[in-house]
């Protein structure tokens, strides 16, 4: 069972943007080094909605007790068996490991692939993944103790 802070009354909001979605081939790009773009007719998503990256994601405790806050852009690749891998930090926030979690919870769940014609197609997508802590969580106060 995954350690969570559930006395902390910390609120994580994801707020998930398909920005773009790209092709994957065997170079994964095009000759400008660029992702190639790729048509969907079903978006990638994560198995049990957002709520299950919600569920995974766990604010780190440096950054919580410092009260960092920020949005982490996490670029990843959905390959068409559902995993999220290669993920790249658009923007994120240098410190307190905000950037690191918001990966590990992108690449931690399992995804339902894009989808073109009935078959799934691998993609890149771009997630926001928002970090907000509630003045009480920064000072602490409402820690659970157990």
């Amino acid at each position: 069972m995954r350690k969570h802070y559930l006395g902390a009354l910390v609120i994580v909001s994801i707020f998930i943007v398909m920005v773009g979605c790209k092709w994957i081939d065997d170079t994964h790009s095009d000759k400008g080094g660029q992702p190639k773009f790729v048509e969907y007719d079903t978006a990638p998503s994560p198995v049990g909605d957002y709520a299950a990256l919600y569920g995974k994601l766990e604010y780190p405790e440096p950054a919580r007790k410092a009260g960092i806050e920020g949005t982490v852009m996490v670029q990843t690749i959905i390959s068409t068996d559902g995993r999220a891998g290669g993920s790249t930090i658009l923007e994120g926030v240098a410190e307190g490991g905000l950037n690191e979690a918001a990966v590990t919870a992108i690449e931690g769940i399992p995804w339902n692939p894009a989808m073109r014609d009935g078959e799934p197609v691998e993609v890149w997508i771009t997630i926001p993944v928002k970090f907000h802590l509630q003045e009480k969580d920064m000072q602490g106060t409402m820690e659970k103790k157990e």
